[in-house]
């Protein structure tokens, strides 16, 4: 393919695409190649006024940046008649300028796209909302997946990678690590691993606790990640009133650094429901669905055994479970299949849609809109995090759910969610059948949709930015 004109983007040295063909060039070949970087430290390249890529940048490369032309070994000349450079962003700023108005600069620990999971997206979420602020991201992984746009990345199986991590965070200028913690994401068989980062970080840290349990939940070993992770921080940042007060219990201080956020939403409007259903067997069917990545204690089984039964009652029910197994976790490579098996052993085929693969944002809320109701059968009590649910909510439809620990929160700030007696199979068809006889759904719609506006991401993402500069001013820091 000599003579043709390719693309690739190498990042810290590394290729994170393969060559893209872009057309094949002809004996004489006329392009403009132009590399810009705005002063929100966006890079973008692009060829005849084409965007070839797009890609956030750290302050310190602006620059220092290349642009590069190779063969495969053919001769060619390249003639260059026009090169010039423009300064459009500031130059970085340090600990010793003057100029206090310098934006915060933040890296931020967690993993990221491509991996698939619900930290990586509330990361890529957060970072979007938190406004005049020069965000970096570094990567966590488990041996593949390292996001393209990160500073530097590490495979969390390893604790070397992991100091390594810490130790180039800690001799950047970032102002503070925004550190994502949920125990699956550090390695070990507990996330025991974060210890070998925490011990080479110098750099104040925001924490932001996915996963808190309830007291005599947790083990020893979480117990003492959790009081690390608190006394390290310089805020904590929890999704729930009773995660915090669940800290609290365990360390008998620190409240004054914990502070409570929602869980950011996209800013969707509202879409009516579909039409009512109707009761009888060939009836206008009630449509639930579980969005989001699916594991095991998800309570899906739990849900399909239900829905049976509600289907031998004559209910009306179809259900949809709309997500993507969490591959990169043992024992999940093959959930989805184990699903789709009791699903047929069930006989539930005409029943049930498995749409098991990984869903957009758009194609997880075109899929809720078509539903009526959300229904979430988590079978931990302790579960203090969801963003599948606070996403149902956000795009105006109630929510069934078992008593799981966010869920009750959330019913307790009195959003529209109807919680189950506990968390078998008979709470779960008793809570359907209320709302199934019921005759309040579209007012329970329309508080769903009411109650989510102060968890839109434009506003968590301002709420975030100011813990951030308050912990970080003098006398911040309880």
């Amino acid at each position: 393919m000599a003579g043709d004109l390719f693309f690739t983007y190498y990042r810290n040295g590394i290729r994170t695409e393969p060559d893209r063909k872009l057309f094949p060039s002809e004996s004489c070949l006329s392009v403009t190649l132009e590399l810009t970087i705005d002063d929100s430290y966006n890079a973008r390249v692009s060829l005849n006024d084409e965007c070839l890529l797009s890609s956030q940048v750290i302050p310190e490369i602006c620059h220092c940046v290349a642009l590069m032309a190779w063969g495969d070994g053919s001769p060619f000349d390249i003639q260059i008649d026009h090169c010039s450079t423009e300064c459009a962003v500031p130059q970085p700023a340090h600990a010793s300028d003057e100029d206090s108005d310098a934006p915060m600069r933040l890296a931020h620990v967690s993993t990221f796209p491509p991996l698939h999971c619900g930290i990586a997206s509330f990361a890529t979420d957060m970072i979007a909302a938190v406004r005049n602020v020069v965000h970096s991201k570094y990567s966590l992984h488990y041996g593949d997946a390292p996001a393209p746009d990160a500073v530097c990345s590490a495979d969390v199986r390893s604790l070397e990678a992991l100091a390594h991590l810490a130790r180039v965070i800690s001799a950047s200028d970032c102002d503070a690590v925004c550190l994502q913690h949920e125990f699956g994401i550090w390695g070990g068989s507990q996330g025991e691993h974060i210890h070998a980062f925490l011990d080479n970080l110098s750099k104040p840290v925001v924490s932001v606790l996915h996963t808190t349990f309830g007291p005599h939940v947790r083990s020893a070993v979480q117990d003492g990640i959790m009081r690390r992770l608190v006394e390290q921080s310089v805020r904590v940042i929890v999704l729930t009133d009773l995660a915090k007060t669940s800290l609290v219990a365990l360390l008998n201080s620190y409240g004054e650094k914990i502070v409570v956020l929602p869980h950011g939403v996209p800013d969707v409007p509202f879409a009516a429901p579909p039409a009512r259903w109707k009761r009888g067997r060939s009836g206008r069917p009630c449509r639930l669905i579980s969005p989001g990545f699916l594991r095991g204690s998800k309570g899906l089984e739990t849900m399909l055994m239900a829905l049976r039964q509600l289907l031998e009652d004559g209910r009306p029910v179809r259900y949809t479970i709309a997500g993507q197994s969490q591959v990169q976790f043992e024992g999940q490579q093959r959930y989805g299949e184990q699903l789709g098996s009791l699903v047929n052993a069930l006989g539930l085929e005409s029943a049930v849609e498995l749409d098991v693969r990984y869903l957009t944002l758009e194609e997880q809320i075109e899929a809720i809109r078509r539903s009526h109701v959300g229904i979430f059968a988590y079978q931990d009590a302790g579960q203090s995090s969801s963003g599948a649910l606070p996403l149902v909510l956000s795009v105006g439809r109630p929510a069934i759910c078992t008593p799981f620990e966010y869920a009750r929160a959330k019913a307790r700030e009195g959003s529209a969610i109807r919680l189950a007696e506990d968390f078998g199979t008979q709470a779960v068809v008793r809570a359907v059948e209320t709302l199934l006889d019921g005759q309040d759904y579209l007012e329970a719609a329309e508080r769903a949709y009411a109650a989510s506006r102060t968890w839109i991401w434009k506003e968590v993402g301002v709420r975030i930015r100011d813990e951030c500069r308050q912990a970080l001013s003098p006398g911040g820091t309880p």
